[in-house]
């Protein structure tokens, strides 16, 4: 794999990050016999699994995103990869952080803030990977086969669904009662 590939399969590793920490954190609370809902466990999934990628974009920033920066954008392709680092340092902590933490300390919760803001990465993700799939049809990049073409598009949405889920964010309807 040169420098600028992508793994094609780099948001189902994400999406499989985020079910092996929903596991992790739901079989933790139940040996400490502390109550997590299914949602709480995939809140946990989800802040784990981008604290992980977070680290992952300093660690291999060479072969991580470099490819799904767009052109307008990569003069500077180092600097946007440290920053969706960052953010996903943050968001990751931010999740995983205990609302005993944001009582004690008075600091507001920010678990739906942060996992807005992963979510609009994940947008941002799934923009960059349609970029990188409409250069991947011009006659100068390597062919891509037709699973790692809808991969790109459907896993993040996918990931976008589990946190829309796991931060409860989902529309609710209003029932009014007319006379």
């Amino acid at each position: 794999m040169d420098a600028v590939t992508v793994p094609a399969l780099a948001p189902l590793h994400l999406l499989l990050l985020m079910g092996m920490g929903a596991v992790v954190a739901h079989l933790t609370a139940r040996w400490l016999k502390m109550p997590l809902n299914l949602k709480s466990a995939m809140r946990w999934g989800m802040g784990m699994s981008f604290f992980i990628t977070g680290l992952d974009h300093f660690l291999s920033a060479d072969r991580h995103s470099l490819a799904l920066i767009p052109d307008a954008l990569a003069a500077h392709d180092r600097l946007w990869v440290h920053l969706a680092g960052v953010a996903e340092l943050l968001g990751g902590l931010a999740l995983v952080l205990p609302m005993r933490f944001y009582r004690r300390t008075g600091v507001p919760n920010l678990q739906i803030p942060a996992g807005l803001g992963l979510m609009v990465m994940l947008a941002s993700l799934l923009l960059a990977h349609l970029h990188a799939l409409a250069r991947s049809l011009s006659s100068l990049a390597p062919p891509m086969d037709a699973w790692t073409r809808w991969s790109r598009v459907l896993l993040p949405t996918m990931l976008i669904g589990w946190g829309l889920y796991a931060l409860d964010l989902r529309p609710r309807h209003q029932h009014t009662i007319q006379e």
